[in-house]
């Protein structure tokens, strides 16, 4: 587990552009006593401030508490751009398969996010609360989010609600396919109900 924790003089950056992150299990019911761990979100990076920048490799069969993959508690400034590569197979026990955004910034300009699981809540690909997700590239280089499920929850491939922080929303290109919910949305679920805040 990358752990990105705020309070340094300098923000941390971490680049992946090859090789494999797998196997990682974090949170308190699923934690291996062989290689503990500092935080129960985030199954391979935990991002609190700074910069994950993903350009190739992948992550996968990482689980934890939410956010199986990548867990984005940030601020304003805090980012993960990912360009290529992929994040497949992981699993969380409550929202956000593959990712799981409070406050920050995603950037979704290529690579693919697959066969990702929420097991107890929503977002099966994606789950964000707060913060910004511009999914872009070009007609040759875009995201795929494909194949993700939220078990017992809403929004297959992206789940986008408020909990408090703003929330922005920009798509202008990219692929959502094949994504399930046992609620509603299968591939995306705006849940803005009862809500100020607008997406």
């Amino acid at each position: 587990q990358f752990v990105m924790a705020k309070g340094a003089a300098t923000d941390p950056t971490f680049s992946m552009t090859d090789g494999l992150i797998r196997n990682s299990t974090t949170g308190e019911k699923n934690d291996d006593p062989d290689f503990p761990h500092t935080q129960d979100k985030g199954g391979a990076v935990y991002l609190e401030a700074g910069t994950f920048t993903m350009t190739g490799g992948e992550i996968r069969n990482c689980s934890s508490d939410a956010g199986g993959a990548i867990y984005i508690k940030g601020q304003g400034n805090t980012r993960f751009t990912m360009s290529g590569g992929k994040i497949s197979e992981c699993i969380s026990n409550t929202s956000g398969g593959a990712v799981h955004l409070e406050n920050g910034s995603v950037y979704l300009n290529g690579g693919e996010i697959s066969n990702n699981l929420a097991k107890n809540g929503n977002g099966g690909g994606l789950c964000i609360l707060g913060g910004n997700l511009y999914m872009h590239g070009t007609s040759n280089t875009f995201t795929t989010i494909k194949n993700n499920a939220a078990f017992r929850g809403k929004g297959g491939g992206l789940y986008v609600t408020s909990t408090g922080e703003d929330v922005a929303i920009n798509i202008l290109n990219g692929h959502i396919k094949a994504n399930s919910s046992e609620k509603v949305g299968g591939g995306v679920c705006i849940d803005m109900e009862g809500n100020s805040k607008t997406a």
